[in-house]
C-alpha cells in the first residue's frame, strides 16, 4: 500500500501538484513507521501459534499413548481370563 501511495505521490509531482504529493507522501511515511511495530506484533503471533500447535501435538499424542495402553492391559485382562476359564472347563476323561 505504502510504495502503491509512493508511485501515486511520483505521478502528482510529476503532473505539478504538489499539495497531493505532500498528503500522499505523508501517507506512506505514517504506514512504513507502523510497520516495524506490526512486524513485531505478527512474530509474537506466530511464535503463540506454533506454541499451541505444539502443546497440542503433544498433549494428543500422550493422549494416543494412554489409551493404546489402556486397550492394551485390558485386553490383556480379557485374554487372562479367557485362558483361566478355558482351564476350569477342562475334564479329566479315565478310561
Amino acid at each position: 500500500m505504502a510504495l502503491s501511495l509512493i508511485e501515486d505521490a511520483r505521478t502528482k509531482r510529476a503532473q505539478g501538484d504538489s499539495a497531493s504529493t505532500l498528503r500522499l507522501e505523508d501517507q506512506a511515511r505514517t504506514i512504513l513507521n507502523q510497520l516495524p511495530r506490526d512486524i513485531r506484533t505478527a512474530q509474537q503471533q506466530a511464535l503463540h501459534d506454533s506454541t499451541l500447535r505444539a502443546q497440542a501435538t503433544y498433549g494428543e499424542a500422550a493422549l494416543v499413548v494412554a489409551l493404546l495402553t489402556l486397550c492394551f492391559y485390558g485386553c490383556l485382562r480379557i485374554w487372562r481370563w479367557y485362558e483361566k476359564e478355558k482351564l476350569y472347563e477342562m475334564r479329566i476323561l479315565a478310561e
